[in-house]
């Protein structure tokens, strides 16, 4: 079967029976009610770049451009359309099919990449659906598919007979128990934005440890800092509602800059109004699960991009002295609050003349602090704007781990502040830009009539990609792990002049480097020029939330901070957490901190040779939870996981983990194998001591059911 390009959704048909001359009209759909977000494996699916293709059999050929044909879909002999509602993405196109049995399967293309994929959460045997076409024209079988968007309520359990003496060797305790979410399993969910899969239901908020967990955060720019907003208008900026939607989209922290003559008047008083909405900003995290991190962004003496009022912090004592005194006051006011709730950071991209002067001011800050707080998180990072090279430079005080290093990254500058407005030669330069590769090419650099522009663009053109851009962190990267420290980058983003497609693609890289290197880090910024949203609250691209909270599906805790103990008996210690997940297969590890250590570790003597280090499980047709969901561990032996493959209910779901098969013993009725996303691959109306081989499926799960009241358990039989 030849197909020509295919951009990214397209129909694959295969005719069985002899082709008549009679065709009839057959609509084919895809429902997608998670518009667009799990119809792709990189979440770079849209409208605008979905084309179709047929193949030669039926004589229509794919066409390939970027984009919708007529009106929005269009295949020779076709019509089509998406029609996008408040429900659902709607795509649709009207084939015209000579009578018999037919074959379609939807596919997708991943942004980037040249091989095609199965729409994510659908899949079915031999990965095609079929449907017949009889004399009269009538149509049966499956001419359409829906991909859900529901949540359902799965409780996870570690039940610990031991009582913490078998977890971790004894070095466990109930203090520090904590679940890792791992990838989701193919096929229902190709993503690993588990952060958007497992959203936290009802789990309790603990903050009085003494660690400060963060992944991935937003930073509130133009509240409290940068702005004129008073009174009203800044109650109103950013209220308790506005922090709950960062939650829910998946963040785990804010950064909040403010500014000096926001907080304090020149007498250092503190404004009511800024400090109730400090305090109002902390209680809000605490109640959402959020963390903080107080920035003291701008000073009268220091703003980071005027050369005139820096030299006067770093020329003038009197001026460090006072910084010093504003840091004590902010302890005095903020210090009782929970080390896992608030962290500080000391100074906003400090531009200093050279690292002497601010690693002594930084050093009296962090002395100052420690008389009070001697275990608040303070966040400290290098001269020259906060520059990933600088930290090589900063010194900090010996033996202190309760220290992150921090640093922002823009690179390439000509990308991430396309048009600002602000910038001298950037404001009003018209040029195409590309990432990855030359990021404006020798055509367009030599079409440039303006020899300021030209000049600005020949400063900051380059060739970018995933790899070089680590390449600029990686001096960050190294210092942080010579000293043992966490590494943050606390401001990272790019302004909404940029084009979108660049811009997604540029996120993406940096959030995969940030992962991949334990790297926390804080998007820039919350609303105006390179907000995710814009000033009236919209959300600007979906794409670039979904892979900035990406961070805490790879690795997150069910349970806030290290964990909480949800119930303590004479017979055992049992955590749990409710989590709400969508129609998929899923994978989670128990985990727990070593004492004494930094890495963590699987619970010991933890049983995982059938599960490849993680417990499996699924959530089913109509949210029925199947799989491996509770942890034993028992006072003696090896723990195990519990497999919850039986229901009281009359219809029982399990799932078909890749190529084993089920042994089904007793005469059973009506017996039907779906796909997790509702599509049926198999039926049999009676049957008795039946095997099922599955090794011919697409690997993954599938749902069982059977319509009767027998007890019956999962078993493998050897292939």
């Amino acid at each position: 079967m030849k197909i020509k390009k295919i951009i990214s959704l397209f129909f694959i048909f295969s005719v069985s029976a002899t082709l008549l001359a009679q065709n009839y009209p057959v609509t084919l759909r895809v429902v997608d009610k998670t518009f667009g977000v799990r119809t792709s494996n990189d979440i770079s699916l849209d409208e605008k770049n979905i084309v179709a293709g047929l193949s030669e059999e039926l004589k229509f050929q794919g066409q390939g451009g970027g984009k919708w044909y007529y009106p929005l879909f269009k295949m020779p002999g076709t019509t089509g359309e998406v029609v996008k509602n408040d429900t659902a993405w709607i795509w649709q196109a009207t084939i015209q099919a000579p009578i018999g049995e037919h074959s379609w399967r939807p596919c997708m293309k991943s942004a980037g990449y040249n091989s095609l994929n199965k729409v994510v959460a659908y899949y079915g045997e031999k990965d095609e659906l079929t449907f017949n076409v009889d004399a009269s024209g009538k149509v049966t079988g499956t001419t359409e598919i829906t991909i859900r968007d529901e949540k359902y309520p799965v409780v996870l359990k570690v039940i610990d007979k031991s009582k913490g003496k078998k977890t971790n060797a004894g070095a466990f305790s109930e203090e520090n128990i904590y679940l890792v979410g791992g990838k989701p399993y193919e096929p229902a969910n190709a993503r690993t934005n588990l952060q958007n899969e497992f959203v936290l239901h009802n789990a309790i908020p603990n903050f009085s440890d003494d660690k400060f967990d963060f992944s991935s955060g937003v930073n509130i720019g133009v509240w409290l800092s940068q702005t004129s907003n008073r009174g009203g208008s800044a109650i109103n900026y950013f209220k308790k509602t506005d922090l709950k939607k960062l939650a829910d989209m998946g963040y785990d922290h804010i950064r909040l800059p403010v500014d000096e003559k926001e907080v304090f008047d020149t007498d250092l008083n503190f404004n009511p109004e800024t400090q109730q909405l400090i305090h109002d900003a902390i209680a809000w995290c605490k109640e959402y699960n959020m963390r903080i991190i107080l920035d003291m962004h701008i000073t009268r003496s220091h703003y980071f991009n005027d050369d005139k009022n820096s030299i006067i912090l770093w020329k003038e004592q009197a001026e460090q002295d006072k910084l010093v005194n504003i840091w004590d006051k902010l302890s005095q006011e903020f210090g009782h609050y929970p080390i896992g709730l608030l962290a500080y950071e000391l100074l906003n991209e400090a531009n200093a003349p050279n690292a002497d002067v601010w690693n002594n001011l930084s050093a009296r800050i962090i002395a100052k602090i420690r008389e009070r707080e001697p275990d608040r998180y303070l966040i400290v990072g290098g001269i020259s704007h906060n520059s990933a090279s600088a930290l090589s430079t900063l010194t900090l005080p010996e033996n202190d781990k309760k220290l992150i290093l921090a640093f922002h990254f823009y690179s390439p500058h000509l990308l991430t502040h396309y048009q600002a407005s602000w910038m001298d030669g950037l404001k009003d330069l018209v040029i195409p830009l590309h990432y990855p590769g030359q990021l404006v090419v020798k055509k367009d650099v030599d079409a440039i009539k303006n020899e300021k522009h030209k000049s600005v663009v020949n400063y900051y053109n380059g060739f970018y990609n995933k790899s070089i851009l680590k390449q600029q962190m990686q001096v960050a990267i190294n210092r942080a792990t010579e000293l043992g420290l966490k590494l943050y980058c606390s401001e990272y983003g790019c302004i909404s002049n940029t084009n979108k497609e660049v811009k997604q693609k540029w996120i993406r890289d940096v959030a995969e480097i940030f992962r991949e290197n334990d790297i926390a880090f804080s998007i820039w910024g919350w609303k105006a020029n390179f907000g995710i949203l814009d000033n009236s609250g919209n959300i600007r691209d979906q794409r670039v939330i979904d892979e900035t909270t990406r961070g805490r599906g790879t690795k997150f805790n069910l349970f806030p901070s290290t964990g909480h103990v949800v119930e303590k008996n004479d017979t055992a210690w049992i955590w749990s957490a409710e989590i709400e997940a969508r129609t998929g297969c899923y994978s989670w590890t128990p985990c727990a901190y070593s004492t004494g250590k930094s890495i963590n570790e699987s619970i010991y003597q933890y049983d995982t040779s059938e599960t490849n280090g993680a417990l499996q499980f699924a959530v089913g047709l109509n949210g029925t939870v199947s799989g491996n969901t509770t942890l034993i561990i028992p006072e003696s032996g090896s723990a195990s996981s519990f497999s919850n493959v039986e229901y009281p209910e009359e219809i029982r779901v399990f799932p078909v983990i890749f190529s084993e098969s089920v042994s089904i013993k007793g005469v059973q009725n009506n017996i039907k194998m779906y796909t997790l996303s509702g599509i049926k691959i198999l039926e049999k109306e009676t049957c008795s001591d039946i095997d099922i081989n599955t090794s011919h499926f697409t690997k993954g799960f599938y749902i069982l059911v059977v319509d009767d009241k027998y007890s019956y358990k999962l078993s493998k039989v050897a292939e």
